[in-house]
């Protein structure tokens, strides 16, 4: 499984080897390793051989022992173990996998998933499907590979007192377990998913003894309202999280960015040299980037992007903003005046929310309250801290995002969609006995419709596959000029995203980023700058200012804290971390 044979390891009735996969998948899916990603592969693929060697050890085959390189009393086991070790296999492996936006986190993941299933289906070991347990703290990062949120899956939203038999059974098989998006995650969060593991695993080792891969960027945006004690890096959390850590790798590489190197040197400056380069952001750096900006030396926002593009907002207002603009454009190039003899086109549809009192709306007229919750944007409406449209603008092509986790583990893979899932209309259909109604929108004319009249719509995801949604009713809280009202809404769970505010941006890539204008914070500025893979896919509204992205305070700890990290990642260990 070491040795760098010929091609013919790829074979299926040979036993794979490390550098067979890695250079089958480089072959056919354009997955070519660096070297640091190469060691995540080896040290994951080494940690699951040994714990295939400590779990199913009563149940090796002779293609097994073979395979394995042992004779038939196990006598070259040790010698075995030693050699895993020796590659970065570990007995519990607490890896902390980051780097630059872009740096390709997953891929060392992926391939070494992809050895490990070549190598059980060889050697006749039953693999299953939760063997990598994918989970992101996103539902849009949790859904691109079918994951779980890491929530959820980790019981962090559980009771610990309410943990099953059934919870427990579910971890059965899991030998690596991936969480990805962690700069999300809260110190005493981590914290309550310990307590959860151990309680569906080995009480006496952290996280239940689970193999745990924790992979993310703690220089891009946490997770709302989070302070610095909630800061799994800081000194002034629990600690928790670098005590743990035995393993560490720290990507350099700049993947997204191999179509402009030099955009990609200026984001590892703007990140103060902690992915690599040297020095920070300068005047220069800021006068590149702002030679984006829209009327200097003639720079237009051309009228039809390349590729997926969208537009970065700070605010939700500024959200709803632009897409109300963009849909007014749309009508006016495609919609006859409101005065006209003309029906509108088949194309575009409103779909309107139902909206119904409840108990604490005795004071509003039933019929006022819905017209007036159906003239407010997303920004108004809500379902606890997520917004939802009371009146959709659909049109073939036109950008959504899904806004809840309902669907992110049913069906085939394709379907599968999570809370910030990007994706396009395809297809609007409606129900038999559905009315359309033509009403007057920015002055033109526009076929409307209840949501109670749509059978389901058809949504196309970015990242491939499409899937089908109906309805869902939710209890939302409305705030209308200083007022606020609850009411239930039956809606499509979905909002437009032909603008997008930091938070949702983070974990996408984008070929062309329209910046509306900027947070002065430069968690928010990496996050934005770092979407889009070039510098000519950039596009500015407003300059950016160099004072306005000053290092935080906190980024000294956070140097020191990673540091730390380059010390554990050069020694391979962390003589530390602690076991209990």
């Amino acid at each position: 499984m070491f040795k760098d044979e010929s091609d013919d390891a790829d074979s299926p009735t040979r036993v794979p080897t490390l550098a067979g996969i890695a250079r089958k998948l480089a072959r056919e899916k354009g997955l070519r390793l660096d070297k640091k990603q190469f060691r995540v592969y080896q040290e994951l693929s080494c940690t699951f051989l040994l714990d295939v060697i400590c779990k199913e050890s009563q149940n090796f085959s002779d293609r097994v022992v073979e395979a394995l390189g042992m004779d038939e009393e196990g006598s070259d086991l040790q010698q075995l173990i030693g050699e895993l070790k020796a590659r970065g296999g570990k007995e519990q492996l607490l890896m902390f996998l980051t780097g630059m936006a872009g740096a390709g986190k997953s891929s060392g993941i992926t391939v070494a998933q992809t050895f490990c299933f070549e190598f059980c289906k060889a050697v006749g070991i039953m693999w299953r499907e939760n063997a990598f347990l994918f989970t992101a703290y996103t539902g849009s990062a949790a859904s691109l590979f079918g994951g779980r949120t890491t929530s959820k899956a980790t019981y962090i939203a559980k009771d610990l007192k309410n943990i099953t038999d059934e919870d427990i059974r579910a971890f059965e098989g899991v030998r690596i377990l991936i969480i990805d998006e962690i700069s999300y995650m809260q110190d005493k969060e981590l914290l309550k998913m310990d307590k959860a593991l151990k309680k569906v695993g080995d009480r006496s080792k952290p996280y239940g003894g689970f193999n745990v891969v924790f992979a993310g960027d703690f220089m891009q945006i946490s997770s709302i309202g989070a302070g610095i004690n909630d800061q799994m890096w800081h000194p002034k959390s629990s600690g928790h999280f670098e005590n743990t850590i035995n393993s560490a790798v720290i990507l350099e590489g700049m993947h997204r960015f191999k179509d402009d190197l030099r955009y990609g040197e200026l984001l590892q400056r703007l990140c103060g040299g902690v992915y690599g380069g040297s020095g920070s952001l300068t005047e220069e750096d800021v006068e590149l980037i702002n030679t984006r900006t829209i009327g200097r030396n003639g720079l237009k926002l051309p009228k039809e992007l390349d590729g997926d593009h969208c537009y970065a907002t700070q605010r939700n207002d500024e959200r709803n903003s632009i897409t109300a603009g963009m849909f007014k454009e749309h009508l006016r190039q495609t919609h006859p005046l409101s005065n006209s003899e003309h029906l509108p086109p088949d194309h575009t549809i409103m779909v309107e929310a139902d909206v119904q009192p409840t108990v604490h709306n005795e004071d509003y007229n039933h019929g006022r309250m819905m017209r007036r919750v159906l003239e407010l944007g997303d920004d108004n409406v809500r379902i606890d801290r997520k917004h939802v449209d009371p009146c959709l603008r659909l049109y073939p092509g036109a950008h959504f995002m899904c806004i809840d986790n309902d669907d992110l583990n049913e069906g085939p893979l394709e379907t599968r969609r999570g809370n910030g899932t990007q994706c396009r209309v395809v297809n609007i259909r409606l129900k038999d006995v559905a009315e359309r109604r033509i009403k007057t929108w920015d002055d033109r004319k526009v076929w409307t419709i209840s949501c109670k009249d749509v059978e389901y719509i058809e949504f196309e995801k970015l990242t491939g596959g499409s899937f089908r949604m109906t309805t869902s009713t939710r209890t939302v809280n409305v705030k209308d000029n200083g007022k606020d009202m609850k009411c239930k809404m039956t809606q499509f769970l979905v909002n437009s995203s032909d603008a997008v505010t930091g938070h949702k941006l983070q974990g996408m890539t984008k070929d062309n980023v329209i910046v509306v204008s900027w947070q002065k914070k430069i968690n928010w500025v990496y996050v934005v700058l770092s979407r889009v893979r070039t510098l000519n896919g950039l596009y500015l509204f407003k300059r950016l200012r160099l004072k306005d992205i000053a290092m935080p305070e906190s980024f000294r700890e956070y140097l020191a804290f990673m540091e730390r990290m380059r010390r554990t990642e050069a020694r391979g260990e962390n003589p530390g971390a602690t076991q209990s």
